[in-house]
């Protein structure tokens, strides 16, 4: 049994990577977390994987339980990566000194970005550490990619996501949505770097596919990812840079941004005491329709010249869309399972997939995707 250690692996995104990875009967699959009964109940779905509840304190003898443990991959699942405290990095170095890969489905941008200081550690071990193994960066950089043979230069790069009203979002995604709420947010407009104000700042777009019913225009608000990081070393000389979310319905859309300008104005420090409160109410909002998507957008040259843009879109329908976070690292271990385990080292995700990488699971979850041509500005 190759054995798999899943910090938080019963949470929102955890549970979706164990069932994503349940059809490999060679794995053993530790469903780690604080309730050992919440673990239990995972472990009760079928599986041809081996699944394992198991209590575990992150905060309490770290390096020990990881090492007691002696698995072959460790995934942090947990989160939110923005309040990790002053040793945001105590998983993955626990991980990689007890020789094991690790794997995070982390969207905070300091966070991913910062992994890098891993490195050398991670050459020792002789394994890999990568962060971002989400919808961002490797997603939505393996969409970027798809697009960029398009054009001659990029200058643009604009994404979103519009999550499901159905989709359950978990009190670690709340926190980390409310420590970038009414902040300041690092973006680029006009050719000059500049910041906006989280959840305040927005757009209107419609993610739209041939052959599927479009989403419709939604008012997309700027969030703190890690593409605002990336997409400078990625593109350099962008003219702009945005990322927004589309949560629905726009009501609870709406009351976040009023609460932004509760922190904007210096009413409220942070909504991150908010959070507990914020949680049961995001998920009583829920009506519309079970449908979201997500969308990356490149403009520049193309290669005659002209001004040009294009775009990737996804709509995913019914229950699917939330699995879509897992992705990323259930397709990285399937890959390591493949004898394709990506190099040694510790670094960010947005290079560590394609969007082929990405294809079976889309099929077997009914995700529709592509790109929309180019058009003439």
């Amino acid at each position: 049994m190759r054995k798999i250690l899943i910090i938080g692996g019963y949470g929102r995104f955890g549970a979706r990577l164990v069932r994503l990875l349940a059809d490999e009967a060679e794995l053993e699959l530790i469903i780690a977390g604080r309730s050992k009964k919440k673990a239990e109940a995972l472990c009760a779905e079928p599986a041809a994987a081996t699944l394992t509840p198991l209590r575990f304190e992150r905060n309490h003898n770290l390096a020990s339980q990881i090492a007691r443990l002696q698995p072959e991959v460790v995934v942090d699942a947990a989160g939110p990566f923005q309040s990790y405290g002053k040793a945001p990095y105590s998983v993955p170095e626990a991980a990689l000194r007890a020789r094991a890969h690790y794997l995070d489905l982390a969207d905070a941008p300091g966070f991913v970005a910062g992994i890098g200081c891993l490195n050398t550690l991670a050459l020792e071990a002789g394994r890999m550490a990568i962060s971002g193994a989400s919808s961002v960066p490797a997603l939505s950089f393996a969409a970027a990619r798809s697009l960029k043979p398009a054009l001659a230069s990029v200058e643009t790069y604009t994404g979103g996501i519009s999550p499901s009203p159905h989709a359950r979002v978990g009190l670690s995604a709340i926190r980390a949505i409310a420590s970038y709420t009414g902040r300041p947010i690092p973006i680029i407009r006009a050719g000059k770097p500049c910041e906006a104000f989280g959840l305040m700042d927005s757009m209107s777009h419609n993610i739209q596919l041939e052959g599927a019913a479009p989403l419709g225009a939604r008012r997309f608000s700027l969030v703190d990812v890690p593409d605002l990081l990336l997409a400078r070393q990625v593109f350099p000389g962008l003219k702009a840079l945005w990322f927004g979310a589309a949560p629905q319905p726009e009501l609870g859309h709406s009351a976040l941004t009023a609460m932004a300008w509760l922190v904007r104005l210096g009413v409220l420090p942070s909504l991150v005491p908010l959070a507990r409160l914020m949680e049961p109410v995001a998920n009583h909002l829920n009506w519309g329709e079970q449908r979201g998507g997500m969308f990356i957008r490149l403009t520049g040259p193309d290669h005659a010249g002209r001004q040009a843009e294009i775009s990737w879109n996804l709509i995913a329908e019914g229950d699917s869309g939330p699995s879509i976070p897992s992705i990323p690292a259930a397709a990285l271990i399937k890959r390591w399972l493949a004898g394709q385990a990506p190099e040694l080292g510790a670094r960010s995700a947005h290079e560590a997939l394609e969007l082929t990488d990405f294809e079976p699971f889309f099929q077997s979850l009914g995700i529709r995707h592509g790109i929309v041509d180019h058009q003439e500005l």
